[in-house]
């Protein structure tokens, strides 16, 4: 349990703080097979993020449809079931944690559900990672866990117009993800200044441009090494990299862990 001071642009009583409580960080990977979460009430707050895939959840019996970088927050004692689209492989987190008085952003509904950036799977793969394998004293999963809460306001909080742009630029690198991408030639393609560029995607994504496409390059690696055995020189190709050498060393700079330690621990080819 961590404690955060709790404070609003009115007032700061030094005092008052909120206790939040990290509980569970569960890694769900269907496969092609079908998977479902059998109806139950929850004990606590729920964050559910599936980075690739689609899975519906029913929520009271209203229907909640997550795709690809899709976020479900859902507080307590709210009955929830669920299952995967069976001819679509899903992976998929489930995040539990506890708070005595949520004021990180406006929550007034039992759920909310929101497009996040694809940073948000590097804090859920830590979290799940450490949780597993690591010996991290309890703040660390907790400061994750803000992190996490951090990057869904950011997303609730965006400006429609500033949005729109945003997904624009990411469509674009993910067409274009086996050339030549810069900053430059994207902020010239979009036919926009840069550096205006850049303010949009500190705001949507909490980074900047080229952090961005780095970002979606380790993405489509990793689900590369997962779902096939193309070797390093076909993935360079694939990610715009000169050659298989320059793709383990990006990979390994980025990650700190090799494609092949990476393909063993992940891969899915029997």
């Amino acid at each position: 349990m961590i404690k955060i001071l709790k404070k609003d642009n009115f007032y700061r009583r030094e005092r008052e703080f909120i206790d939040l409580i990290f509980w569970d960080c569960t890694k769900i990977n269907t496969g092609n097979e079908p998977w479902k979460w059998n109806r139950t009430m929850l004990q606590h707050y729920c964050i559910i993020y599936v980075p690739n895939g689609e899975v519906s959840f029913d929520i009271n019996k209203e229907t909640i449809n997550l795709d690809s970088g899709s976020m479900l927050l859902v507080s307590p004692n709210m009955i929830i079931q669920s299952k995967t689209n069976n001819n679509v492989s899903s992976t998929i987190y489930v995040v539990e944690f506890d708070c005595d008085d949520f004021s990180f952003f406006e929550f007034n509904s039992n759920y909310l559900s929101v497009k996040v950036s694809a940073s948000a799977t590097n804090l859920f793969y830590q979290l799940n990672f450490q949780l597993t394998h690591g010996k991290k004293m309890h703040y660390y999963f907790e400061s994750l866990l803000v992190m996490i809460l951090d990057e869904i306001k950011r997303h609730i909080i965006v400006e429609p117009d500033k949005q729109i742009i945003y997904e624009k630029i990411c469509q674009y690198i993910a067409d274009n993800i086996s050339g030549d991408l810069t900053v430059e030639k994207i902020s010239s393609v979009m036919n926009y200044n840069k550096d205006y560029l850049s303010r949009i995607i500190k705001s949507c994504h909490g980074s900047n441009l080229q952090q961005l496409i780095i970002e979606e390059k380790l993405n489509i690696a990793r689900n590369l090494l997962k779902l096939t055995n193309y070797s390093c020189e076909k993935i360079a190709v694939e990610i715009g990299l000169s050659s298989g050498n320059s793709f383990i060393k990006f990979f390994k700079y980025h990650t700190g862990e090799s494609p092949s330690s990476y393909k063993i621990k992940n891969s899915k080819i029997l």
